[in-house]
């Protein structure tokens, strides 16, 4: 049975989907970092517009604080989770094309789409950093509410 004989398409299939997704999949991530720490944000300017820390109701500026931490840590999973799938996608798509590669003797197919991995990597670790910052910030100001 020779390389004629096998169809190809179902991996050619498979690698496009997976750079697809992978690529709307982070561009979902980065909105939804962006939209996020817009809300720490106005959170954060409503109460230092505020003023006086001693005017915030103790119990209303801690039960925000810890929405926000809470909302931080799971940002954090998040991204760990990201991190890993985006790895596994990359093992996966390069693993198909130099499978198709080999088999079809196509050039560079690799080179026609691929995951930059390096580039998510290092995004996910700058909002993974992003989001200890801020929830050690709410951390800080629930410390100061309460002495």
């Amino acid at each position: 049975m020779g390389n004629n004989d096998i169809n190809f398409e179902p991996l050619k299939l498979e690698f496009n989907q997976l750079n697809d997704y992978a690529r709307h999949g982070f561009q979902l991530l980065v909105s939804w970092y962006t939209l996020f720490i817009a809300a720490n944000v106005v959170a954060a300017g409503w109460f230092v517009s505020i003023g006086d820390i001693n005017k915030i109701p103790t119990l209303f500026g801690t039960v925000v604080s810890i929405i926000f931490i809470i909302g931080n840590f799971f940002g954090i999973m998040v991204t760990r989770f990201g991190k890993k799938y985006y790895h596994k996608t990359y093992l996966r798509t390069t693993a198909i094309a130099k499978n198709l590669n080999y088999n079809l003797k196509l050039e560079n197919f690799e080179m026609k789409s691929p995951i930059p991995e390096k580039v998510y990597s290092g995004v996910i670790t700058i909002i993974q950093i992003i989001c200890i910052a801020i929830a050690c910030c709410w951390l800080i100001f629930i410390l100061f509410m309460k002495f």
